[in-house]
């Protein structure tokens, strides 16, 4: 399958990761409370450390190593089988510290109900083995299964969860929508491969996962950390309006993260073709089409911050607004990461390019941790958020750094700071249409929204001169045409 339709479907499947959960998020928000909602997020923090414990770096390196095997069906069975055997290890090891630090630590166990759930949801992750489907590039598959899944999610919300007491029922769904998937993959895949254990196989693999393991571990010391500490040193509720913030932020990010998880494991092949050239195409085109994306949602989500919020969350979660006003660079601060650590040096695949990963991630947990002891306690949820882009700018620095020195590609700044510029009009009038018309968040949103689209367009065309955006608009028209 091709990478334009690779994309189209790791799009749709990658959106509505976000878009269904958005659909019952507003329902689901003003049914438990911003308490209980926050309560969940502060559970689903603690069981996704055993998640990522458990899962290492495969979700990154069983796509590599199963792209690479494609073809191949003796090497793709040991592939497999490898990765399969040691995540089984790595979730039964996690299972045990996950039950332990549930009945041993006394502020955890109140919530021994949503944590035992967890101890369901950490086993349907192991099962999941999405990265076997991705290494194959089935992306049509994953995206259908997936929708199907997500539409019987959504039934299910709506008919069990009634009041406030249901936040249990609301936390169990959530990973029952994980199992029901990982069951429906496990069928098909052992289909497709057999179990052809070896060890050597296995012993090669275990360094680089490990490593990958460790980055994202680290990732997590600013991301999942700053829910789990943002639960300890202050309250469920302010838990509640910072992941609610950065839900919708993560909605948002969805559509590049797709085109990221479709151009890795075709990186991977050109770079193992030695097709450098190819390589360097693909890689500027991320690049354009990440600034395209970015640039004008991040504007708009700093200027209409309030009517996201009460659009999704309503009342009782105005403490999300600034939150999200500060998370919305992130949107190509993160974009650009995947670039250079999933796009560029993960495709590489040697022992410098892996070194270099981890070093990345230690930079960023350093920073992230001591930014949260320093902020989170006095500025809560304000803070939590402001330690994430301390964290991820420091990530994005250091990257930079190795990427510029390994293989020449460098920051676009001249690019960057032109769309920016062109964007500057639209902000301004969005401010002067905010003064004058004086009207509620919400609708004030869905003018600025009415007005970016064909703002989007002429600039693009007319100042920018995107070739990538005139292609998606002429492949747009066609589509409608039809």
């Amino acid at each position: 399958m091709g990478i334009k339709k690779n994309f189209a479907f790791s799009t749709v499947l990658t959106v509505s990761n976000y878009i269904f959960p958005f659909i019952v998020y507003p329902y689901v928000s003003r049914v438990l409370g911003v308490t209980n909602i926050g309560i969940c997020n502060f559970v689903n923090g603690i069981v996704n450390y055993a998640v990522m414990v458990s899962m290492l770096g495969i979700a990154v390196i069983g796509v590599r190593e199963i792209a690479q095997a494609n073809g191949d069906r003796r090497r793709l069975d040991t592939t497999f089988t490898s990765l399969f055997t040691v995540n089984a290890i790595f979730t039964a090891l996690a299972t045990i510290a996950l039950v332990t630090v549930t009945y041993t630590i006394h502020d955890l166990f109140e919530y021994r109900r949503l944590l035992l759930i967890g101890v369901l949801k950490l086993w349907s992750n192991f099962l999941l083995i999405d990265w076997f489907y991705r290494g194959l590039e089935d992306f049509k598959y994953i995206t259908i299964r997936t929708i199907y899944v997500k539409l019987g999610y959504i039934v299910c919300v709506f008919l069990f969860v009634r009041n406030p007491d249901d936040y249990v029922m609301y936390f169990l769904l959530l990973t029952l929508m994980v199992t029901v998937n990982a069951v429906i993959n496990c069928c098909r895949a052992f289909t497709m491969v057999r179990f052809r254990f070896d060890w050597s196989t296995t012993r090669y693999r275990l360094k680089p996962m490990f490593i990958l393991g460790l980055y994202l571990f680290l990732n997590s010391m600013y991301t999942t950390f700053n829910v789990v500490y943002l639960g300890s040193v202050c309250s469920e509720t302010e838990v509640g309006y910072y992941t609610t913030a950065t839900k919708i932020f993560q909605l948002i990010l969805g559509v590049y993260t797709a085109y990221s998880g479709v151009i890795m494991p075709r990186a991977s092949s050109l770079l193992a073709e030695q097709r450098t050239e190819e390589f360097r195409t693909l890689i500027g085109k991320s690049m354009e089409a990440l600034i395209i994306i970015s640039v004008p949602v991040a504007i708009f989500g700093i200027i209409f911050a309030p009517g996201v919020i009460f659009t999704v969350a309503g009342a009782g979660y105005e403490g999300a607004i600034f939150p999200l006003m500060i998370v919305m660079p992130l949107i190509f601060i993160i974009g650009y990461e995947q670039i250079l650590v999933v796009q560029i040096l993960t495709p590489m695949a040697t022992s410098s390019t892996d070194r270099i990963i981890v070093f990345n991630s230690v930079v960023g947990a350093t920073v992230g941790v001591i930014a949260n002891l320093l902020l989170v306690r006095q500025m809560q949820a304000v803070g939590s958020a402001v330690v994430w882009i301390m964290a991820e700018m420091a990530v994005l620095v250091s990257a930079q750094f190795f990427v510029s020195r390994e293989v020449a590609i460098f920051f676009p700044f001249r690019r960057l700071l032109k769309n920016v510029a062109a964007y500057l009009p639209y902000a301004l009038v969005c401010f002067g249409l905010i003064y004058v018309l004086r009207l509620g968040p919400v609708q004030m949103m869905l003018v600025g929204g009415a007005l970016l689209v064909p703002y989007m367009c002429v600039a693009q065309r007319y100042y920018l001169k995107s070739e990538l955006f005139a292609r998606l608009v002429s492949q747009t028209g066609k589509l409608v045409k039809r």
